[in-house]
């Protein structure tokens, strides 16, 4: 299991630390790197042979190489100064003092790269106020791995109770103490059955004489977590869940006058096969809001996401989708699903045919048509007083029945007025000729509109969605607090951006619903678009009538589904 999976390659590090905190050759200074601290003040002379430096950073090469990062208080300074030639196998290494904000550990758990460990020289009290104060503060650490450094098993015996109840699963914290040369005391965490982690312990002697202690220490540092979680002995997991089908479906039906829940879903068939592989058993339940959930700038988080950070599920499923804030909270299994997003709607509606008379042509078109009508039958009036005045001849009528007659020609309902001149002639043969071609196409056009149906103009893509928002009246949706939302809410240029905007977000109702009654929404609104993976766009369809949604024509965005484990992190 991915967060599983997250806790390992960290006590071969942690042994070759204590040991060269145990004690070294006097040394005139200690350089952890160039960008850290330097103190230059002699060591204590050293207990451990030259054969322990050389062997153990030998059996920690066989693994991949770590960041350290050191945290102390005032009582733990002296110790710093046993440190030297640490092993070339780590990437980095830090040095920081303990304070009481724990401001300098929670930059480095957010900064941390890679598997990182952080070996703790603090005084008991000290160290557990650095536990309680993550957990409190909800620090994050990627791949974070801790190493408590002892003087005596006795601080050890007083230690391990305080810090069982603050433990995360998903986190190895490990104690080493020495009491002597020839006694190692290593104490490692595991998770009980019932959830709660406890810490297990044992005696280590030569463990540089011996290559059988070495190894079968290594082990347990190291544990393979493919054979630690491949039998869970019955254990019982909280699944948590929202109703997202076709993947996982969730329906009341009424059991002896009792409302329950069933189940459905190719999530639910994963979850079955994976209980019955690995032999645990499951409690499903459901979120309460139905949201997936994000974290909040207040530190809180909602939805599922929420429940995982309070430790009221172990396994977040249906339609999980990865997102960077969502992969700072929790780990995330191998992608097992691909989908696309589309948009979806209520089916076109045949458009209204009360106007269909005009709709051979667009406005502008009539708008010219009513324009000449006027200006031809004043250019005619013109010609007809000039012809009056200078040639003395009979005018052709008023202004208004000239226009008139220009007016019943393009309707095909004749020409009441008649004219001798030439001139005359001229200007009324060019109207006709356009009426003529006029009327043949606007026949034949009216035709076709009135012989197939008419339907509004569909939204086929994002590029569509702003003339659709702004000029036509839909309002855009999707499911609130889910990767649709995030996808837009966090893009910083692109169409992505310019599609965040056009959400009503003075309202957010009305934009960001709950996602497994969206689909009746898009029945119930006029002109609302919903965002949607396409699957389960689909399968809501042929639950209400897939012909009463449109589909568009364009998918974007390549969504994954993945499952979402226990907390990764600090602790």
């Amino acid at each position: 299991m991915a967060d599983l999976n997250s806790c390992l390659h960290l006590w071969i590090i942690s042994n070759v630390v204590f040991r060269y905190i145990g004690g070294q050759q006097i040394h005139p200074q200690l350089n952890l790197s160039a960008r850290h601290c330097t103190i230059d003040k002699p060591c204590p002379v050293q207990r451990l042979p030259v054969e322990t430096m050389v062997e153990i950073p030998s059996l920690l090469n066989s693994y991949f190489p770590l960041t350290l990062h050191i945290l102390y208080d005032k009582d733990n300074e002296d110790r710093l100064r046993n440190l030297t030639n640490l092993p070339r196998a780590f990437r980095g290494i830090t040095l920081s003092a303990y304070d009481v904000g724990l401001q300098t550990l929670g930059q480095a758990l957010e900064s941390a790269g890679g598997t990182t460990l952080f070996l703790v020289m603090c005084s008991l009290d000290n160290a557990v106020q650095i536990f309680q104060k993550i957990k409190t503060r909800r620090l994050k650490g990627h791949s974070a791995q801790w190493l408590l450094a002892l003087k005596d098993k006795d601080e050890a015996d007083l230690l391990i109770p305080r810090l069982e109840g603050l433990i995360r699963e998903g986190t190895r914290v490990n104690l080493v103490t020495e009491e002597s040369f020839e006694k190692l005391w290593v104490f490692w965490s595991r998770v009980d059955l019932r959830g709660i982690t406890r810490f297990h312990g044992r005696q280590f002697t030569n463990i540089t004489a011996h290559n059988r202690n070495r190894d079968y220490l290594a082990r347990l540092l190291m544990p393979n977590n493919h054979l630690l979680y491949s039998n869970m002995k019955g254990r019982t997991l909280k699944i948590g869940v929202n109703n997202a089908a076709p993947l996982f479906s969730i329906e009341s039906v009424s059991v002896d006058g009792l409302n329950q829940d069933r189940y459905s879903g190719i999530d639910l068939s994963i979850l079955k096969s994976l209980s019955a592989f690995l032999n645990f058993k499951f409690e499903i339940i459901r979120s309460i809001d139905n949201t997936w959930g994000d974290l909040q700038p207040n530190g809180t988080a909602t939805g599922v996401i929420g429940m995982v950070l309070r430790d009221e599920i172990n396994v977040a499923l249906a339609h999980m989708t990865i997102t960077k804030t969502r992969a700072m909270a929790a780990d995330f299994t191998h992608l097992y699903y691909q989908d696309t997003i589309t948009i979806i709607s209520q089916a076109p509606t045949i458009m209204n045919r009360t106007f269909a008379v005009f709709s051979p042509f667009q406005s502008m078109v009539w708008g010219v048509i009513i324009l000449s009508i006027l200006f031809l039958g004043l250019i005619l009036k013109v010609l007809s007083n000039l012809t009056e005045f200078c040639m003395q001849q009979e005018s052709i009528g008023t202004l208004q029945l000239v226009t008139f007659n220009i007016f019943r020609s393009i309707i095909n309902q004749g020409n009441q007025i008649s004219v001798a001149l030439w001139s005359h002639r001229c200007v009324c043969f060019a109207w006709y000729s356009f009426c003529l071609i006029f009327n043949a196409l606007y026949s034949g056009t009216l035709i076709a509109v009135l012989a197939i149906p008419s339907y509004e103009k569909p939204v086929d893509s994002l590029t569509d969605l702003p003339r659709a928002v702004k000029h036509e009246g839909y309002t855009l949706g999707t499911s609130r607090l889910s990767m649709m939302e995030f996808l837009f809410k966090y893009a910083t240029e692109g169409i992505y951006k310019d599609t965040w905007a056009l959400f009503n977000h003075k309202d957010r109702d009305q934009s960001f619903v709950q996602g497994d009654l969206a689909y009746q929404l898009v029945l119930e609104r006029d002109k609302f678009l919903y965002i949607s993976p396409s699957l389960r766009a689909k399968t809501e369809a042929l639950r209400y009538g897939i012909e009463k949604f449109l589909h568009r024509k364009g998918h974007f965005f390549l969504h994954v589904d993945r499952l979402r484990l226990c907390n990764r992190g600090s602790i």
